[in-house]
């Protein structure tokens, strides 16, 4: 084992590790988000080898998942708990220009089959205005229903709607 520029403990070689936001996260949770990376890069690789396996994996995979999929587009990353959460799943940091940007995710991992509507739409931008994150994203394994949709639309610059076929494209662009 060693350790690398990141001060996190390499077991073996990872092709990602998360870098903390100091200000924002205490010594325990920086712990849990490091176990979580690991466990989700061999997801990844999964995924871009089958891309049904994403719907096959647990709610919990799904979200470390995309924890890990923003994570290597730089942003910090932070797993909530199962409960209690308020509907996000992920808080992603990322400091612009000397301007810190926060993005509040909610994951979805749904059958094909299952649409997210947009109640869940409109609870997530209740949250994302009510922690006034510059961002909410949803992150579906399945897809929108048409409301949700229009919802999303209204409020583009304040959420974005991905779908598992976008997150798919994500992944293998990396």
């Amino acid at each position: 084992m060693s350790t690398d520029a990141h001060n996190c403990t390499v077991i073996e070689e990872p092709t990602a590790c998360i870098s903390i936001y100091e200000f924002f996260f205490d010594e325990d949770e920086r712990l849990v988000v490091q176990e979580n990376a690991y466990s989700a890069l061999d997801l990844i690789e999964e995924v871009i080898n089958n891309p049904k396996r994403m719907h096959e994996i647990s709610p919990t995979e799904f979200e470390k998942l995309v924890a890990d999929v923003f994570n290597r587009l730089g942003y910090d990353v932070k797993l909530t708990e199962r409960s209690g959460d308020g509907g996000v799943d992920v808080y992603a940091t990322k400091s612009i220009d000397g301007l810190n940007f926060m993005l509040v995710i909610q994951c979805k991992q749904y059958a094909l089959t299952r649409k997210v509507g947009v109640g869940i739409v409109r609870e997530l931008f209740a949250t994302q205005t009510d922690m006034q994150a510059n961002k909410a994203v949803l992150v579906a394994s399945s897809f929108f229903t048409r409301g949700a949709k229009e919802y999303a639309e209204e409020h583009k610059e304040l959420i974005s709607l991905m779908y598992g076929e976008e997150l798919i494209k994500m992944i293998k662009g990396m």
